[in-house]
């Protein structure tokens, strides 16, 4: 590699040769790059030996969740020299993890006949024959599948002359890891592949990390006055057999630009989720699943046996946050100040950008806690002069 560079230094005075040898140079680089490379969210860090002590102290008073805290690491398969391949993004992945708690996190996925006994409960045998196939199709078939589908979306949105797009996958299974990464050994998709990983909450804080790396580089494009094109985020959720998520969920207002992409299959869709209504343009042929009553859906789980416990139902989540969230308890109130800390150094710099209504608008309606407590303290102070 030194030769190499002294070659490039030395044929600085012929453009066509040194142009020739940056070109090697980059071909040689991406060989020496790790094809995917586990991104894996620790406090401070990521992918260190301290990960197993880290994700102990943060399972905290998860009393019930201990177990599964445990064994539950964010972690990104990550594409090498694909736009989201950024130390700085991997570095804002940990921080955001780790501040937020999802390490806690166990999102119930049903899958194939499970889903199909929720839409009819009269389903109440599942053959073993069909698990085989769904079994067998996953290790097989769901590698290229998944390889398709992120093809074909990377080459229908490579000529977009507006918008730069950045592709992620997320899916509950890992067994057909192996054979994906053999097909992406001899068909690289492109740049515009990112990652792809088995946690929904995972796959949403890398995306914000991504997202906030991302508006770096426009602001500085803008104080350059480089033109640069804005970036939509794509979540695609390939499935060889239904899936469902049953908890409330919502999307971050803060992913921005994004679409969350599933497929069709029968004339009905393959993938379905909870989410508002008023969220619905953020996804593309993917199911709305409004659950019933509670009480009628305690009864229902209990009778197909999908569950010892049902989830409780109407406690919407935001996508990337921790669940069993309540607002004003002194834990959760550490880690949105720990969160907070890290995000006011960036909202320092942009501040001086707003008019004082503006100022005075965000503090009466924030949803930080700090913020709030800023804003009772400063009314009461006013209140007292009069």
């Amino acid at each position: 590699m030194k030769d190499m560079l002294g070659w490039i230094a030395g044929a600085a005075s012929d453009k066509k040769i040194r142009r020739h040898a940056i070109q090697t140079a980059n071909k040689y680089a991406k060989k020496v790059k790790p094809l995917v490379q586990t991104i894996q969210a620790v406090a401070g860090t990521y992918g260190t030996p301290e990960m197993a002590e880290n994700m102990k102290n943060m399972a905290g008073e998860a009393k019930k969740l201990a177990a599964e805290a445990m064994q539950f690491v964010p972690s990104m398969q990550v594409i090498g020299a694909s736009f989201a391949d950024s130390a700085k993004i991997f570095g804002y992945f940990s921080s955001i993890a780790t501040a937020a708690g999802i390490a806690t996190n166990v999102v119930q996925v049903y899958q194939g006949i499970q889903v199909l006994r929720l839409i009819d409960a009269r389903l109440k045998d599942m053959a073993s024959s069909l698990a085989a196939q769904t079994a067998l199709i996953a290790q097989k078939d769901f590698p290229q599948y998944v390889h398709d589908m992120i093809r074909e979306r990377v080459m229908q949105t490579s000529r977009d002359p507006i918008y730069e797009h950045w592709f992620f996958v997320y899916h509950p299974d890992n067994d057909w890891y192996p054979g994906f990464y053999h097909i992406l050994e001899s068909e690289p998709v492109g740049p515009e592949f990112c990652g792809y990983t088995k946690q929904i909450d995972t796959a949403f804080v890398f995306m914000l990390a991504a997202r906030r790396r991302i508006r770096e580089r426009e602001r500085r494009a803008q104080e350059e006055g480089r033109p640069i094109r804005p970036t939509r985020l794509h979540l695609l959720i390939p499935a060889y057999q239904p899936i469902l998520i049953l908890e409330a969920l919502q999307i971050p207002e803060e992913i921005g630009d994004f679409v969350m992409e599933g497929r069709i299959n029968s004339n009905r869709e393959f993938v379905w989720l909870n989410l508002p209504e008023e969220q619905r343009h953020y996804v593309q042929d993917i199911g709305q699943f409004v659950p019933p009553s509670q009480g009628f859906f305690d009864v229902l789980m209990s009778v197909i046996g999908l569950a010892d416990i049902p989830p409780k139902l109407g406690e919407r989540r935001v996508l990337g946050a921790r669940q069993g969230f309540i607002e004003g308890s002194d834990e959760d109130q550490n880690v949105a100040n720990e969160y907070n800390e890290k995000e006011d150094a960036q909202r320092i710099q942009d501040r001086h950008r707003d008019t004082p209504l503006e100022i005075q608008h965000r503090r009466q309606h924030s949803t930080r806690p700090r913020d709030r407590e800023r804003g009772r303290h400063r009314r009461s102070e006013s209140i007292s002069t009069r």
